[in-house]
């Protein structure tokens, strides 16, 4: 199966195809670039699939584009979501699919919705920053910890 270069090719058929449900309809809900693209998607689908993903591709923009292919980290995401699901000590999106191309560095991560899922991220004028950041920090030490040695 292909690997969508743009938010516009993650279609019903595609989406079908991958998570092995009858995708009908996908609408964007919010599509942004930076490090990579990235959209949150409404679908009518199935019962076995939620009614929101979040989806991580390659960038919008050709040269911060090429920029990821050079130093290989889209490909490094996914191919770190393709091997973990489920395996983490700590909270992590469910992921629904990933794929990628280390030829071309093409990639994509079809992933849990985390905001309909209730998770809330926190800017730099929260209340609670603080402690949102040594939570962070925990989460981190638990997982560094789970793999340290391998």
């Amino acid at each position: 199966m292909t690997i969508p270069s743009s938010i516009d090719e993650v279609t019903p058929a595609w989406l079908s195809g991958v998570l092995g449900d009858d995708v009908t309809a996908v609408e964007v809900i919010d599509a942004h670039s930076g490090t990579t693209g990235r959209a949150r998607i409404r679908l009518e689908a199935g019962p076995e699939t939620p009614d929101t993903l979040f989806v991580k591709l390659q960038p919008f923009d050709a040269e911060q584009r090429e920029f990821l292919r050079i130093i290989g980290l889209g490909v490094s995401e996914a191919r770190f979501y393709a091997a973990v699901d489920g395996e983490l000590p700590v909270r992590a999106p469910r992921v629904w699919h990933s794929s990628f191309d280390d030829g071309d560095g093409s990639f994509i991560m079809v992933l849990e919705d985390l905001e309909a899922a209730g998770c809330r991220f926190t800017g730099p004028d929260d209340d609670d920053v603080l402690d949102v950041a040594e939570s962070l920090v925990d989460e981190l030490a638990a997982l560094h910890a789970e793999f340290w040695g391998q």
